[in-house]
């Protein structure tokens, strides 16, 4: 081997290169030797040579002084030395994450570093080199940050095959906790994820999911039933992204599910106050024309109670809503169907083909009949209501 292939020049000729960098330094922490890759991402040096026997605190303070109102303008130098110093003390090569501000961008290393002895043993220095990682971390932290909304988030991920028969590629473990679906039970090929799903719901879930794959549609939204292993009911709602194969067929189905049940059960509470009395519990006004709108009734008879606010004046509203509350579950128990569209005023529709004006009338008298004779007992007093009819 010639003396330049075992000359500094050869190794400086390699060192600079590389892409990683690289250096050497004494035991005091002055560089002995600084490749061009670390004076540009690190050190902030004009070339190669400025480092010699100059430590990472005269970079680091140099390059503070350039921005001082910005605290985190570069935060390297400190732990830079006291790596060096952890390594010398341990006296074998040792790898480190180093991280800082440089130039206000927070940068991360892969840091490997070993002692450096001369050729008759003596310990002369460190020799270390560094990667740039921060694309990397940035990826893992992503990733770290998916796989906990994965793991432990309120949504379920589904992954299905394309193949006969939908075989279930993955499925997140949070399933147990979301869905109450046993994981293991669930990955076996023996049970499909369409066992859970409510009997009533299965059919027009299935023929969703084909007129959606027929249509090539890559997105589509579904809301059903399923049934937890311990029997209990919820509601899921369950977006669906499909991939599809240069030849139209599927090759993928990811699904994105979780429960629903809260905002279920919030829109149904809604739609019952919308067509429900709250009082009463009676379908209001606007069930009566929705109904009205959809089967056509014949007739509509509407009752209200004589004399109604002087009663209110005279005992009370509180007894007046009792009397309300009273005389609709009455109605009720006489095969009604009565809705409250007003403060005391009750409809009931009819819906007989071929009933005369006679014959209502005497069926509306009949009601009126069975009304009067109801009492209420108000202040330890009976008292009875009359009711007056337009049909």
């Amino acid at each position: 081997m010639t003396p330049f292939f075992e000359s500094h020049r050869f190794f400086s000729l390699i060192s600079t290169h590389l892409p990683d960098m690289v250096w050497v330094k004494d035991l005091e922490g002055n560089y002995i030797f600084a490749n061009q890759s670390i004076c540009d991402n690190l050190l902030m040096a004009e070339n190669i040579h400025e480092p010699i026997g100059k430590n990472d605190l005269f970079f680091a303070t140099r390059e503070r002084s350039r921005c001082p109102e910005n605290l985190q303008w570069h935060t390297f130098g400190e732990l830079c030395f006291n790596t060096d110093k952890t390594t010398l003390q341990a006296m074998k090569p040792m790898r480190f994450e180093e991280y800082g501000n440089i130039r206000g961008e927070l940068v991360y290393f892969d840091v490997h570093k070993a002692p450096l002895h001369d050729e008759e043993g003596n310990l002369i220095g460190i020799i270390g080199s560094a990667r740039d990682i921060t694309e990397q971390k940035r990826l893992e932290n992503e990733l770290n940050i998916t796989k906990r909304l994965i793991e432990s988030g309120p949504v379920v991920v589904f992954e299905w095959s394309g193949e006969e028969g939908w075989p279930i590629r993955f499925v997140s473990p949070n399933i147990e906790s979301v869905l109450g679906i046993s994981y293991r039970k669930l990955m076996k090929k023996a049970t499909k994820f369409s066992t859970f799903i409510h009997p009533d719901d299965i059919k027009k879930v299935e023929s969703e999911v084909v007129e959606f794959l027929e249509m090539k549609a890559t997105k589509f939204v579904q809301e059903y039933r399923l049934l937890r292993e311990n029997g209990t009911l919820i509601w899921v709602k369950d977006f669906t992204v499909v991939e599809y194969r240069e030849d139209g067929a599927v090759s993928t189905i990811k699904g994105y599910v979780f429960d629903n049940t809260a905002e279920r059960v919030a829109d149904d509470r809604a739609q019952y106050f919308n067509h429900f009395d709250q009082l009463t519990g009676l379908p209001n006004r606007q069930k009566m024309l929705l109904d009205m709108q959809l089967n056509l009734p014949k007739a509509c008879a509407i009752f209200n109670i004589d004399s109604f606010r002087e009663m209110n004046d005279l005992f009370g509203i509180a007894v007046g809503d009792d009397i309300l509350v009273q005389l609709a579950q009455e109605s009720v128990r006489m095969g009604m169907s009565p809705y409250r569209i007003g403060g005391d005023e009750f409809a009931v529709l009819f819906y007989e083909e071929g009933t005369s004006r006679n014959a209502l009338k005497e069926q509306i008298n009949q009601i009126l009949l069975r009304l009067h004779e109801m009492t209420f007992t108000v202040a330890d007093e009976v008292i009875n209501i009359r009711m007056n009819v337009g049909v």
